[in-house]
């Protein structure tokens, strides 16, 4: 199962093979199969799919989806998922209350004393990291003025972060300030990041601003989460000229691409993304973007974002390299980006490349317009690309799509129109697919039309095409069937043995 979801897009089409494969799950099976699913989006998607299934997760599996989630930084996507156990599960897995857990851990820490156990700075960090995470800030405040010991860096930060969580930011500010004249802790850019996106979540933005401004001054560096906070507070103020000279900055300085830096998440940037499509400048937004695909936490919007935007300005070439990009990242496309793409392309007149993006459509899962098919066929004939009509003409006949009634009426005159577009091939001496001759040849065949079906077998023949068909003992029954003998004879001497 796991090769299966590793080698093909997730899509309806997998799922039915995945139940085509394995009526029933067994917890042996769903546990092993997540482990070996190499992305963690897939993996959520097969977790979701067994529990529609209705398959009965246990503490173990949630766990193991969680394990995956967080070991790739699929932080917001791990948080998501936790918060959602007691629903998912329907209370029969319960998460462990953080209060009790400090609440317990709190005589552990008196007892060293007597036992002379001296603890350690990591041990007061443990302890502060508890006490905040259970909103118990100002206790974990006067653990560290007690403790006796030099904080690092970790304690002021976890500290700092509990206040900023607890809203408390005038004694945030005053700690800072007291940091840098003291001299013992110059704050560090997890510092400042956490202080300015306190500020900014509470309408604060100035104050957000000065804080930024002061990392210049310390000689701190910003990375990638201090401008998307920033730039993200700027776009909901409407100040987008000033939100452009920070992403200017951002990608003149390849923040982005710094390895020492946090990991950046693409959707952080969504917003002034808009902002660039909305304005026509979609390239602009496009460059920042394909740093943030080097390193970034990948974001499905943020793709229909910059697609939808080259669509406005007609860029689609763009646009469809962005959706296979996309695809190849395991994200399903939604049906108006292929729709704008394939409209577009055609409005431009590249019905090659609205013919490919149409093939990607149905893989994903999306049923075109039938007029859509008909308008792709049309301009590939018109253009005189008989193999790429032939092919389209196949895959409508497979989806069971009914043609224009200009083209053709019923399904003998699609199986005769790709016939003589393959035979037009073959006059051009194109290359031709002999497994679409041979569906041609037994479609004919099963419509009754063994003339033109063994026509076109003598025809591929006389062109040299000696791969031997798999069509052939349908066509020899069907010749048998109208009592032509001879011909039966002959096709069936080029039978495989």
């Amino acid at each position: 199962m796991a090769g299966l979801i590793n080698a093909e897009p997730w899509s309806k089409t997998l799922e039915s093979s995945l139940s085509t494969l394995s009526p029933s799950l067994s917890k042996t099976t769903v546990l092993q199969t997540l482990r070996l699913i190499k992305t963690p989006v897939k993996a959520l998607h097969f977790f979701n799919w067994t529990h529609q299934h209705n398959f009965s997760h246990t503490h173990q599996s949630y766990f193991l989806m969680l394990e995956i989630l967080g070991r790739n930084r699929n932080l917001n996507s791990a948080r998501n998922f936790l918060y959602s156990i007691p629903k998912r599960s329907n209370g029969a897995v319960h998460l462990q209350d953080k209060s009790n857990m400090v609440d317990e851990g709190f005589p552990f820490f008196k007892e060293m004393e007597r036992f002379r156990c001296d603890p350690v700075v990591i041990t007061y960090n443990t302890l502060v990291d508890g006490l905040c995470r259970g909103g118990k800030v100002k206790i974990a405040h006067n653990v560290i003025k007690g403790q006796g010991l030099k904080p690092n860096s970790i304690t002021y930060n976890t500290i700092i972060h509990g206040l900023c969580e607890a809203g408390k930011l005038d004694k945030v500010k005053e700690i800072l300030e007291g940091m840098v004249g003291g001299g013992d802790f110059v704050p560090d850019t997890c510092t400042f990041n956490t202080f300015i996106n306190a500020h900014c979540d509470a309408g604060n933005f100035n104050e957000g601003l000065k804080a930024f401004e002061k990392m210049s001054k310390l000689g701190v560096i910003p990375d990638s989460a201090t401008y998307s906070v920033l730039i993200r507070s700027l776009c909901q103020k409407r100040d987008f000229v000033r939100a452009e000279e920070l992403f200017d900055e951002l990608a003149q300085k390849d923040i982005l691409l710094d390895d020492a830096g946090c990991r950046p998440l693409v959707a952080a940037y969504n917003p002034f993304f808009e902002y660039l499509c909305r304005d026509g400048r979609s390239k602009k937004a496009e460059r920042v973007f394909r740093q943030l695909m080097k390193r970034g936490v990948q974001d499905p919007s943020s793709y229909k974002t910059l697609i939808i935007g080259h669509c406005r300005e007609g860029n689609f070439e763009a646009g469809h390299d962005l959706l296979v990009l996309m695809l190849r990242r395991d994200f399903v496309p939604d049906l108006e980006m292929y729709e704008s793409l394939v409209d577009g392309l055609m409005l431009k007149g590249d019905p090659n490349l609205a013919q490919d993006t149409l093939a990607k459509m149905l893989k994903s899962s999306h049923l075109p317009r039938t007029a859509t098919f008909h308008s792709i066929l049309t301009a590939l004939v018109e253009k005189g690309f008989a193999r790429e009509s032939a092919r389209l003409v196949m895959l409508m006949l497979e989806r069971s799509i009914r043609q224009n009634i200009n083209l053709s009426t019923d399904t003998s005159r699609k199986l005769i129109d790709a016939r003589e577009m393959l035979l037009f091939s073959l006059e051009k001496d194109h290359t031709v697919d002999a497994d679409v001759c041979s569906t041609v040849i037994a479609g004919l065949c099963k419509a009754c039309r063994v003339s033109e079906a063994f026509g076109f077998y003598y025809e591929l023949l006389d062109k040299g095409i000696q791969k031997p068909l798999s069509c052939l003992k349908d066509l020899r029954n069907s010749l048998e069937a109208e009592g032509r003998s001879k011909e039966a004879e002959f096709v069936a001497r080029r039978m495989p043995k």
